[in-house]
């Protein structure tokens, strides 16, 4: 008996420091969690905007997150997927999540990528992006512009912004001027049967009534009026974007991305 007890005390003790280490991770929230407070606020409005910029287009999740250590976690990877599997950045079904990761203390960087954007977000070009766009940045201790350097190179590989069309997207032939000659007279046929209909039924209609003095003015009268409560309604409403962000919705990290320091 003496012997459980002892054994399920050694299990207790070994159990303890793992729900510390779960206690201890930040709960996300926003597009970026600036828990270290090292973000100047115009890059973070910056950053705020591009990623719901991102999750607006394709749906894609990406979270900025910046903390003052990672202690008790030993490596900035560990403590990378724990945050993102405690988080679920992503959706569920399609783990598009991916997680910037800087640890202020430890000098590290972390790019933490979903299953789903794996394939998008290499290992090779996550590392590029630590090394080329974030790392010379933190050194000199500007880590709004690292971030927003180094997000916006990530954003762009997932969204492309450029004005090429996708190579398998269908090219549109010009029209010949044989074509083009063809649909200006159609065009113009159609125009002018539209317009003949129109006149007929004026015609006949002033023809019924003896005129249409009192109908065209009735009918100004309603048209006004329903202009004035058009432009009424349109002065009345307004616009505003909510404060929220759903991008935590159960995505799983995949284990690919990279790692890295300054």
């Amino acid at each position: 008996m003496r012997a459980v007890l002892i054994a399920s005390f050694l299990l207790f003790v070994a159990a303890a420091p793992a729900g510390a280490q779960l206690s201890n991770l930040p709960k996300l929230t926003a597009p970026v969690n600036d828990i270290a407070g090292v973000i100047d606020a115009n890059s973070a409005r910056d950053l705020d905007a591009r990623i719901r910029a991102l999750k607006d287009a394709t749906g894609n999740v990406v979270i900025v997150v910046t903390v003052t250590t990672i202690a008790p976690y030993a490596t900035v990877d560990e403590y990378a997927v724990k945050l993102f599997e405690k988080a679920g950045i992503g959706d569920k079904k399609l783990d598009n999540g991916l997680l910037i990761l800087v640890a202020v203390k430890e000098h590290g960087i972390r790019i933490e990528v979903g299953y789903g954007l794996e394939g998008v977000i290499t290992d090779g070009f996550a590392g590029e992006t630590i090394r080329q766009a974030m790392a010379p940045e933190f050194k000199a201790g500007r880590y709004g512009p690292g971030l927003l350097a180094g997000t916006t190179r990530l954003i762009n590989r997932i969204h492309p912004s450029g004005d090429a069309a996708p190579t398998d997207a269908p090219t549109e032939t010009p029209m010949s001027s044989k074509e083009l000659v063809l649909g200006m007279i159609l065009f113009l046929a159609i125009g002018l049967g539209i317009l003949g209909i129109i006149i007929y039924a004026i015609y006949r209609l002033a023809k019924a009534t003896g005129g249409f003095r009192t109908t065209a003015s009735t009918s100004t009268g309603v048209m006004g009026s329903s202009s004035s409560d058009d432009s009424d309604r349109s002065s009345s409403s307004s616009s505003s974007s909510g404060s929220g962000f759903d991008g935590f919705s159960g995505g799983s990290s995949g284990g690919g991305g990279a790692s890295g320091s300054w």
